[in-house]
This record gives C-alpha cells, sequence and structure tokens, in this order.
C-alpha cells in the first residue's frame, strides 16, 4: 500500500512539473523551460473544401455525358430524354478552409474545436426558345396541345447549399514523435438550403429557404509530420494528412434537404412535363435508406497544415 502511494505521489508531482514547465516545442527538445501553455496550442487549417467540390462538376459531368450516364445506370428516362438534353447547367462552389484550435491537456492527448464554410450552388435553365421548341414538337403525338408561343419566358431553377460544419473533439497523439492523430468527434452541421425557380409559362416564382440541422459522431485517423523536428522555433510548422473519417449521423439533415430539392424540381418543370414523377418523396423510400444515408464516410478528409506554439 505504501509503495502505490508513493508511486501516486510521484506521478503527480511529475504531471504537475510537465504542466509547469510546458511541453518542448522540438520532439528532439530535452529543454524544459517553456511557461505553462507552451507547446500546448496547435492552430490547424484543413485546404480540402469537402463536399463542396465534387457536387456541382459531378452533375456537370452527368449533364455532359447525360445518354452514357443513363445507360450505366440502367434508368428508363427515354421519356425525358429532349427535356433534360434542353437544360443548361452551370455549377460552382467555394469554401472558407477549416480552421480548428487544439489544446494539449497531455503531451499525448489534445482537445480540439474546429469550424468552417462550404458552399455550392446549382444553376439549371431552360430558354424560351428551346421550351417553344419542345412544345412544338410534342403537339403531333398529343402530349400537349399548346403552342410554343404560350412560354413567355426562361425557365429557371437556382440552389444553393451552404454548409457551416462546427466540431468538437478529442485527440490521442500515437507514434513515437506523436505524429498519428487518432481523432474522435462530435459535429453539428448547419445546412441552409436556398430555393429559386421561375416557370416560364404561367410566370410564377417561388422562393424558399430552409435551415436544417444534422449531428454526426465520427472517427479520423490522419498524420502530422514535423517540417523541422531539429528546430527550437517558437512556432512549429507540420503538414497534416488524414486517411479517412467515418461516422454516423445522429441525426441527419439529407431528408430535409432531398425534399426541398425535390419540390423545386417540380416547379421546373410544370406545365411542361412532371419530372417528379420518378422521383419519389423521402417518406415513400425504403426504411434502409435512413440509415444508409447516415453513414458518414469520406478518403482523404483532411490536407493541410497546422502551426504549434
Amino acid at each position: 500500500m505504501k509503495k502505490i502511494l508513493t508511486a501516486v505521489i510521484v506521478f503527480n508531482i511529475s504531471f504537475i512539473s510537465l504542466y509547469a514547465n510546458g511541453i518542448p516545442l522540438s520532439t528532439n527538445s530535452d529543454t524544459n523551460t517553456y511557461s505553462w501553455i507552451k507547446g500546448r496550442q496547435i492552430i490547424r487549417v484543413n485546404l480540402n473544401p469537402g463536399y463542396a467540390a465534387v457536387f456541382p462538376p459531378l452533375l456537370d459531368t452527368i449533364f455532359n455525358n447525360y445518354n452514357t450516364f443513363v445507360g450505366l445506370t440502367g434508368l428508363n428516362l427515354k421519356k425525358y430524354d429532349d427535356y433534360i438534353n434542353a437544360i443548361d447547367y452551370k455549377g460552382s462552389f467555394w469554401y472558407v478552409p477549416t480552421i480548428s484550435y487544439s489544446l494539449l491537456i497531455h503531451p499525448r492527448v489534445g482537445i480540439e474545436f474546429g469550424i468552417g464554410v462550404q458552399s455550392m450552388s446549382f444553376d439549371f435553365n431552360l430558354s424560351k426558345d428551346k421550351a417553344s421548341e419542345l412544345i412544338d414538337n410534342t403537339i403531333s403525338s398529343g402530349y400537349l396541345g399548346n403552342i410554343g408561343g404560350i412560354v413567355s419566358s426562361d425557365t429557371k431553377l437556382k440552389s444553393s447549399i451552404t454548409l457551416i460544419p462546427i466540431t468538437f473533439g478529442i485527440t490521442f497523439y500515437g507514434g513515437k514523435n506523436r505524429e498519428i492523430l487518432n481523432t474522435f468527434r462530435v459535429g453539428v452541421e448547419t445546412l441552409v438550403s436556398d430555393i429559386e425557380t421561375k416557370n416560364g409559362i404561367t410566370g410564377l416564382e417561388t422562393k424558399r429557404t430552409t435551415v436544417n440541422a444534422g449531428v454526426y459522431v465520427s472517427y479520423e485517423l490522419g498524420w502530422s509530420i514535423e517540417l523541422f523536428p531539429t528546430k527550437e522555433w517558437p512556432v512549429k510548422p507540420y503538414i497534416d494528412i488524414s486517411l479517412f473519417e467515418i461516422g454516423y449521423y445522429v441525426r441527419s439533415a439529407i431528408p430535409g434537404v432531398y425534399d426541398d430539392m425535390r419540390e423545386g424540381i417540380n416547379f421546373f418543370g410544370g406545365g411542361l412535363i412532371d419530372l417528379t414523377a420518378s422521383i419519389p418523396a423521402w417518406h415513400s423510400l425504403p426504411s434502409w435508406i435512413n440509415y444508409v444515408s447516415a453513414i458518414r464516410f469520406s478518403l482523404f478528409p483532411r490536407i493541410g497544415f497546422s502551426l504549434r506554439f
């Protein structure tokens, strides 16, 4: 019992001494002259734009290779071919790199707080001339009984989605030089979607803004590579690379965004074609969709740098 008590006292004295003098900035340094917070603060900048850089160009690829895409997926969209081929699409994105602050509460344990912004826009346009041509070409088939002159303006659908992730996590540093990062994180994602439509036949314009929130838990595996391990600088630079992140949405914002987009597409096609006839409402999908869509997985989610000071 006396030995155990002695060991506990020695451990606490060593622990307090470490915190009183800070953590050496260099992995190869033996100095012990730092203030209590020196070497424990880390600012990380993640330059990966995330989802924002994926979906706009993905839709662009689909529209530019529509027939190939339909053939590969096996979808039966032949009755929509002329309409979809007449649509002009333009996508774009912007983002603010995710910035996080970490505080080492132990040489191998840190707590973090992070925030960033991602935004993507999708613009669909069916010109007045193309819409008129579509109507005139379908009169003989009996699908539409009006003439193309009823189209008074372009038909438009503009959608933008802005994602604001706020994260809280704890990181365990492994490896000889604390270069392996195991981060367990809780994230709160605020998702703001704006959808604007204009119907070229009726002239009806709609605008809708929806705010959804998603909450997830995840695990991220990565590395933090010290650039100058033998230099004893006040600020030490690192390169950060994560291999993957896997998690699960306790509360997902995807159903709300899906239904908003479906409603926008319905207005976009109104008067010409019922585009939503082949797009089911979220609540009518199989229940397993809720679980699959709640899975969060990404490869190389973090590519950036960090500064320890």
